[in-house]
């Protein structure tokens, strides 16, 4: 049987995610769903940056919430939320558990009513 995947390759201006990804999926909006074409090469997760009331920019990654660390800049940040991430998978390599897969993840801006004083 004929391999009759669709593959492209992506260039992103400025960042580090330009490389083969195999098409998933078409969503219904017309929007793509891409998963890297040789994923045990350098996996992608994602980690959530925001910056405290103090300055502080804490970093959390999705797949692997244990990994979480703090900068002065989202570049520190970037930075030890990454070493956080090795020292969590090399972790649960050790104890056997299972090691996450970079997941689809969709921002949502969510907003809630407070109460007026």
């Amino acid at each position: 049987m004929a391999d009759t995947r669709e593959t492209m390759r992506v260039e992103v201006s400025g960042s580090d995610l330009a490389g083969d990804y195999v098409l998933d999926e078409r969503l219904d909006d017309g929007s793509l769903v891409l998963r890297p074409e040789h994923p045990g090469e350098g996996q992608r997760y994602t980690a959530v940056l925001s910056r405290g009331e103090d300055g502080i920019v804490c970093a959390q990654v999705v797949e692997a919430p244990e990994a979480i660390s703090q900068g002065l800049t989202p570049e520190e940040a970037k930075a030890n939320v990454s070493e956080a991430l090795e020292l969590a998978l090399e972790w649960r390599r050790a104890e056997g558990e299972a090691v996450p897969k970079p997941t689809q993840v969709s921002l949502l801006s969510l907003g809630v009513e407070t109460p007026t004083s």
